[in-house]
């Protein structure tokens, strides 16, 4: 088992010494530069890539009725566009066809989504627990919707008769292997359109064993696993079983990022490296929380670490991938996160802000006293997440 060093979360941006016995103290809404090798900075052939991954976007009614669906993302939009790839997690069907429609049974229309694309998202998994809320016609008009939006990825629907479907992604001269897959489904309607992983230890070997038959069919600088998992909601922590299986994706299946969603609140993410090379080489994040959703519709402004007060923060994790072209070899190179917030304005518009101190700053300057403590103690609860190194 790998030697884990364990590491909090913190603002300051800092320099890793790469050691298994040293720990270093990070923290969200930071940049973390990892060391370069001295053939990584003699070489003139590396090239760079940089993917965000956010986490759920949910459909709520109280996110359909903001009244400009560009105003949710105006604040974070540069952040996303900051990346060559940003990716997403639609927990809902998108059927123009019928109403809006919120928990227990989602749905939603492409304009509210196209808003998302705009601020920079561009890779998006369909495949999660609420995917058939709409049963077959639901699935049949998401995927009409991928089909009319060219310039975006989209995975996790299938033909019945494919054993999943995954994206091939060519960005900047990297090759990106793209596979989502859900663990849970609320209902068993359409399955078979799905991504669908029951999480049994047999089921889940027989993905392993797909997973790394995937890679080596298609051959890719990077293979990215997305998991919607099934876990309950709202609880921290990670199941031993849970990071076993990601431990084994990969080792067995070569994968290079993990990335889970479905918990909507943000857990810990890892990075793994080599002790001997001092190379950090994978990527595996528990929940990055929601990322845009109506679930914090009622702040506890008295008691802000209440539970569910932790479903209106999320986690916008940035990784730069380094590939030398002498030698073939992918790394990590840099991991950016910014925490992000739901903010509820006077006039009930769901938006998204940075949980940091100029946010915060902000609001005091404007008098909105009663969000900025809000938020100060938000950030302070969110800056004890604990992040991990791992290296073996």
């Amino acid at each position: 088992m790998p030697n884990r060093t364990i590491i909090f979360l913190y603002f300051l941006s800092i320099f890793f010494l790469y050691s298994c016995k040293t720990a270093q103290n990070i923290q969200p809404s930071q940049d973390i530069q990892l060391p370069e090798s001295e053939e990584t900075i003699q070489s003139t052939d590396s090239k760079d890539l940089t993917i965000l991954f956010g986490g759920d976007i949910m459909s709520h009614e109280e996110n359909y009725n903001t009244s400009n669906y560009a105003d949710i993302w105006k604040d974070v939009t540069e952040y996303i566009h900051s990346a060559d790839l940003a990716l997403a997690n639609i927990e809902t069907p998108i059927d123009d066809s019928i109403p809006y429609e919120a928990y227990p049974t989602f749905n939603t229309h492409h304009e509210y989504i196209d808003e998302a694309i705009k601020a920079g998202f561009s890779v998006f998994s369909l495949c999660n627990n609420h995917t058939n809320d709409q049963g077959i016609t639901g699935i049949l008009q998401t995927q009409k919707w991928i089909y009319n939006n060219p310039s975006i990825y989209a995975s996790g629907l299938k033909n019945p008769s494919d054993e999943f479907s995954f994206n091939i992604i060519e960005k900047n001269g990297w090759s990106i292997l793209f596979l989502p897959i859900t663990e849970i489904l609320n209902a068993p309607t359409a399955k078979e359109y799905i991504n669908y992983v029951p999480p049994s230890k047999t089921k889940r070997a027989d993905f392993i064993t797909y997973a790394k038959m995937l890679r080596q069919k298609y051959p890719c600088d990077l293979f990215i696993i997305s998991i919607h998992t099934a876990e309950p909601e709202y609880i921290p922590g990670i199941q031993k079983e849970q990071k076993n299986y990601y431990y084994t994706l990969l080792e067995e299946a070569h994968a290079d990022v993990i990335w889970a969603n479905h918990p909507h609140i943000v857990k810990e993410w890892e990075i793994i490296g080599n002790r001997d090379t001092q190379k950090i080489h994978s990527l595996i994040m528990y929940a990055n929380g929601n990322t845009i959703s109506g679930q914090r519709r009622d702040p506890q402004f008295k008691a802000p670490a209440t539970r569910r007060d932790y479903t209106g923060d999320g986690i916008l994790v940035k990784a730069t991938f380094t590939k030398n072209v002498d030698t073939t070899k992918i790394e990590i190179s840099n991991i950016e996160t910014l925490l992000i917030t739901t903010y509820i304005t006077p006039t009930r518009d769901f938006v998204l802000k940075p949980l940091r101190e100029s946010t915060i700053q902000n609001f005091e300057k404007n008098g909105n006293t009663r969000w900025a403590h809000y938020l100060q103690a938000r950030l302070e609860l969110m800056n004890t997440i604990q992040g991990i190194a791992t290296w073996h």
